[in-house]
């Protein structure tokens, strides 16, 4: 029955039938509680959560959240994760668990997985709480939940958590602007940009860049030019933002260079030229699509620019509509 349970769990949440997957979790742990079957709880009630928030019933989440919270204080930091994995029909088996909402809990790719730590559990905690509350349009709350994880993404340097520091920093902008914080929410996407750069982040980079001319773009709609920013910060980001742009292809070379190396040599193979030259046309072939983006990154910048100067300057000299088509060219 227990396999049976969780079989029709794993089936409707993955078809997105909440409410019915919500049975099923349920059953399996009043059976687990009948028959003193060793399971994650609190992993489960993390699922139920899940299920609750697709539904629009964040209160019952949060209460699934607050009790797997509680649960997760009584785990050891040694606790092995707990496998549920299971066969359909004959195909091989796979994960039980999905990650759930935030992929910056792991830095993104495929969110199933056959288990999660008590690190990994705690964060899926907060980054489900904070999704709840930014649904709810409660950014307070949801930047609350966030400054408590990014604590936890800070204790390891691999991979996975620095890729999910670019992006804890850029969603702590995007709720300080959507609660009307543009100061702070400059600051964030600064500190974004500052990671990705340090880590040779090339998609965080690029996402960051889209959140601050995105930004700029609406302090310019909204005529707060002196209020936000200076134009010698606006001309660092522009240099900087061009930079990226004149490097990309370099450091992205490098890197699936470094990662093509290794995948070859796990097959017992040699790199050839051959290979080399296909990896530079597949990284010249993407790279037109991100300079596309960071191209209208840099003029929507250029014209806050422009704006910045011939706002300054009809302030200055009174200059009128006949002057401002020079200042801006």
């Amino acid at each position: 029955l227990y396999t049976l349970y969780r079989y029709f769990a794993l089936l409707y949440r993955l078809n997105k039938e909440y409410d019915q997957a919500s049975v099923w979790f349920n059953k399996l742990l009043d059976h687990a509680a009948k028959y003193s079957i060793k399971i994650d709880k609190a992993r489960i009630l993390q699922e139920l959560a899940l299920c609750n928030k697709e539904t629009g019933n964040y209160n019952r989440a949060l209460a699934y959240l607050k009790q797997s919270n509680d649960l997760l204080k009584t785990y050891k930091d040694t606790d092995k994760e707990y496998n549920l994995k299971i066969s359909l029909f004959g195909l091989p088996s796979f994960g039980f668990w999905d990650l759930g909402p935030d992929a910056a809990v792991v830095g993104g790719g495929n969110k199933i997985f056959t288990a999660l730590n008590k690190r990994n559990k705690v964060l899926l905690n907060l980054s489900m709480q904070e999704e709840i509350y930014a649904d709810q349009m409660n950014f307070y709350k949801a930047i609350e939940f966030l400054n408590k994880k990014i604590p936890i993404i800070k204790e390891k340097e691999n991979k996975a958590d620095k890729d999910a520091l670019v992006t804890a920093y850029n969603n702590l902008g995007y709720y300080y602007f959507r609660a009307r914080e543009l100061k702070n929410a400059i600051k964030y996407f600064k500190k974004a940009w500052e990671k990705a750069k340090e880590f040779e982040d090339l998609s965080g980079s690029l996402k960051t860049i889209m959140n601050l001319s995105n930004l700029y773009a609406h302090i310019i709609d909204n005529n707060q030019l002196d209020l936000y920013s200076s134009q010698k910060e606006v001309n660092t980001i522009i240099k900087k933002i061009t930079k990226y742009r004149n490097e990309y292809e370099n450091i992205k070379y490098k890197k699936d260079l470094e990662n093509l190396k290794k995948e070859l040599e796990a097959k017992k193979l040699k790199l050839t030229e051959k290979d080399k030259w296909n990896l530079l046309q597949k990284i010249k072939g993407e790279a037109r699509e991100i300079y596309y983006k960071v191209d209208i990154a840099l003029a929507i910048l250029n014209f806050y620019q422009a704006e910045f100067a011939l706002s300054k300057e009809i302030k200055v000299s009174g200059a009128g509509k006949s002057n401002a088509l020079n200042i801006i060219k």
